[in-house]
C-alpha cells in the first residue's frame, strides 16, 4: 500500500481516481503516517490492520484504524477475531494488568493448516501454555 500511495504523490501521475471501499494492512509495521495517506486519496475507505502469529491462522487480531493518536508509536495490534482470544502474560504464564507489559499468547480455533494434527510442528508453541480443553492453540509473539 505504502508504495501504491508513493506513487500517488509523484507530480506525473493523474489523480483522478475511482473509490476504494476497504484496505487491509497486514504483513509488518504500518508506519503511521500511512492511514492518513490513504484517506486523503480515498477518504470513504476503512483501513483495518491485522495480524497474528503463522500458526493461527495468520490473521487472528484486527484494528479498524480510525485515527491516530499524537502519542503513538505504532498502531495498536488491536482486538481478537471472532473465535479467537489473546491473552497478556508475565513469564509465570499469569495474566499481566492492563497497561503492563508482557507476552502475547493467541488462541482459539483458528489453526493454519499445516499444523493441524502435527504434534511437531505444534508442540514447541503450545506444551507449556494454558490453554482451556477448546483451545486449539496459543502462540508466544
Amino acid at each position: 500500500m505504502q508504495l501504491w500511495i508513493d506513487y500517488l504523490n509523484s507530480p506525473s501521475v493523474e489523480k483522478e481516481l475511482g473509490s476504494l471501499r476497504l484496505v487491509l494492512l497486514s504483513g509488518d509495521w504500518i508506519p503511521l503516517s500511512l492511514p492518513k495517506q490513504i484517506k486523503s486519496f480515498f477518504p470513504e475507505a476503512e483501513t483495518i490492520s491485522l495480524g497474528g502469529a503463522t500458526e493461527a491462522s495468520i490473521w487472528s487480531i484486527f484494528y479498524p484504524i480510525q485515527h491516530i493518536e499524537a502519542n503513538w508509536q505504532s498502531i495498536p495490534y488491536g482486538y481478537p477475531m471472532t473465535n479467537q482470544r489473546w491473552y497478556v502474560l508475565d513469564e509465570n504464564l499469569q495474566s499481566r494488568p492492563v497497561w503492563v507489559t508482557g507476552q502475547l499468547y493467541i488462541a482459539g480455533v483458528g489453526l493454519a493448516k499445516g499444523y493441524w494434527q502435527n504434534p511437531e510442528k505444534l508442540m514447541p508453541v503450545s506444551s507449556s501454555i494454558p490453554i482451556q480443553e477448546k483451545d486449539s492453540i496459543a502462540r508466544e509473539i
